[in-house]
C-alpha cells in the first residue's frame, strides 16, 4: 500500500504542475495585454516628447529663415528706395519696410521665448530616453519570453500527461488506482494528507471508524465528503509506522 500511495502523490504532484500550464493558459494572455499597455504608454509618452520638441524645432526654424528673408528683403528694398520717382511710392515703400522690420522684432521675440523651452524640452527628452527606453526594452523582452513560454504550453502539458499515464500503470493497488482516477477527473488532488483527524483538501473531520482502518493499513480509505484517498505521513515514510504518531492521531480524531 505504501508504494501505491507513493505513487500517487508523484501522480497528483504532476496533475500539480498540468493545473498550473493550465492556468498559465489563460494567466498568460492577461498579463502580455498588460504589459502591451504598459509598453504602449511609455512609447506614447516619450513619442510625443519627441513631437513636441520636433514641432518647437520646425518653429524655430520657421522663424530664423523668416528673419534671413525680412533682413535680405530690407536691405534690397533700402537699396532700392532712392530709385522710387514719386513720394507715394516712397510712402510705400518706408511702409513696406516698417511692417518687415516689425515683422523681424516679432520673430526674434518669439524666438526668445521659445528658445529656452526647446533647450528645457531636450533636457526633458534625453532625461526620459535614458529611464524610459531600457524600461521599454525591458518589456519587450518580457512579452517576447511569455509568448515563446505560451507557444510551449500544450507540448508541455502533453508531456506532463505522459508522465502521468505512464506512471499511473505503476500502482499496483488496482482498486486505489480506479478510484483515484475516477477522482481526479473532478478535483485535483485525488489524495489528501490526514492531519489532526482532518482531510487536509477539504477540512473535514475524518470519521473514527475510518482512521481506525486507515491505522490498519489494509485497504484504502477515503475521505467521507471529499472522497478523496486518505493517507497518515509516516504511511509513506520508509520506517515503520510510528505507534506514538497513531495514539495522537486516535485521540484527537
Amino acid at each position: 500500500m505504501k508504494d501505491s500511495l507513493k505513487t500517487l502523490l508523484k501522480c497528483a504532484e504532476i496533475e500539480r504542475k498540468i493545473q498550473e500550464l493550465s492556468d498559465e493558459t489563460q494567466e498568460i494572455p492577461q498579463i502580455t495585454k498588460s504589459l502591451a499597455g504598459d509598453l504602449s504608454a511609455l512609447s506614447s509618452d516619450l513619442e510625443n516628447k519627441k513631437q513636441e520638441l520636433l514641432n518647437l524645432t520646425s518653429r524655430l526654424s520657421e522663424l530664423q529663415d523668416l528673419l534671413t528673408e525680412k533682413r535680405s528683403w530690407i536691405e534690397e528694398r533700402e537699396q532700392n528706395i532712392s530709385t522710387l520717382k514719386t513720394h507715394k511710392e516712397f510712402q510705400g515703400a518706408q511702409k513696406e519696410i516698417s511692417l518687415a522690420r516689425k515683422a523681424i522684432k516679432d520673430a526674434e521675440e518669439e524666438i526668445a521665448k521659445l528658445s529656452p523651452s526647446k533647450e528645457a524640452l531636450e533636457s526633458g527628452v534625453k532625461e526620459q530616453e535614458e529611464s524610459t527606453l531600457p524600461k521599454i526594452e525591458e518589456i519587450k523582452n518580457d512579452i517576447a519570453e511569455k509568448k515563446a513560454h505560451f507557444e510551449k504550453i500544450d507540448q508541455l502539458i502533453a508531456e506532463e500527461r505522459r508522465k502521468l499515464d505512464e506512471l499511473s500503470k505503476e500502482i499496483s493497488d488496482k482498486k486505489m488506482a480506479r478510484h483515484f482516477n475516477t477522482i481526479r477527473q473532478r478535483t485535483s488532488p485525488a489524495i489528501s494528507l490526514i492531519e489532526n483527524g482532518h482531510c487536509m483538501e477539504c477540512g473535514t473531520k475524518v470519521l473514527p471508524q475510518t482512521l481506525n482502518q486507515l491505522h490498519r493499513g489494509e485497504a484504502m480509505q477515503i475521505c467521507n465528503r471529499c472522497k478523496r484517498i486518505i493517507y497518515f505521513d509516516h504511511m509513506i515514510e520508509d520506517n515503520a509506522a510510528d505507534a506514538a504518531q497513531d495514539a495522537k492521531d486516535e485521540a484527537q480524531s
